[in-house]
């Protein structure tokens, strides 16, 4: 890897080492440098399969693994953008492929420096989008939970401080021993009660800072 790196690193699955260093010389002055795998299933493959990568450059066949399957491996290793470099083609290729994970597909015999070096820039663009996009949607639902917790402790408040439990024939019940208990009980639980709803409201509270923080 060259130590002048200014832009990143992609990582390069390819079994045959004499064509890593043709896509090496089509990276050659872009300011993308080039890590190069031969397999995938060696824990130090996956660990740098796992690694956050401009894209993945994808051969479609790296043994034992071929075409479909080639691509479901690396997408269930990786959460990088994967673009496919392949010798074959077929009509439908390129949407078979999108459909297991990739997202795009580049033909090796026709790939010049300023395809490859674009191909790499959208897959970028593309992976820092779904980034964008997940957290966002993390936001949204971490914001819904706590308005649907906020909501329920409403409820809770309205229905657990209502005072006609308590007051029903109150006077009448203070008067007879087992009422009197029954009384005693009921404003137990009320400050039970109340101690849990505090509780709960730290919870959301620190639970709201926690999101204005993100």
């Amino acid at each position: 890897m060259s130590e002048n790196n200014t832009t990143g690193v992609v990582l390069l699955v390819e079994d045959k080492a004499s064509y890593a260093e043709e896509v090496m010389e089509l990276l050659d002055g872009s300011g993308i440098t080039l890590v190069h795998i031969e397999e995938i299933d060696s824990e130090a493959s996956k660990e740098l399969l796992r690694k956050e990568w401009l894209c993945v450059l994808l051969d479609l066949k790296v043994p034992p693994y071929d075409g479909r399957t080639t691509v479901k491996r690396v997408r269930a290793l990786t959460g990088n953008s994967i673009v496919i470099l392949t010798a074959l083609y077929h009509d439908g290729i390129e949407e078979e492929m999108i459909r297991e994970g990739a997202d795009d597909l580049l033909i090796k015999s026709v790939t010049n420096s300023t395809t490859l070096v674009r191909a790499v820039k959208v897959a970028q663009a593309r992976h820092l989008r779904r980034m964008t996009e997940d957290e966002t949607g993390r936001l949204v639902r971490a914001q819904m939970t706590v308005l649907t917790e906020l909501a329920t402790l409403m409820t809770d408040i309205r229905d657990g401080l209502s005072p006609k439990p308590l007051l029903k024939n109150f006077f009448v019940r203070l008067s007879d021993p087992k009422g009197k208990k029954e009384i005693e009980a009921q404003i137990k639980g009320i400050f039970w009660f109340v101690g849990r709803i505090i509780l709960e409201v730290g919870a959301i509270v620190a639970a709201l800072r926690g999101l204005g923080e993100l």
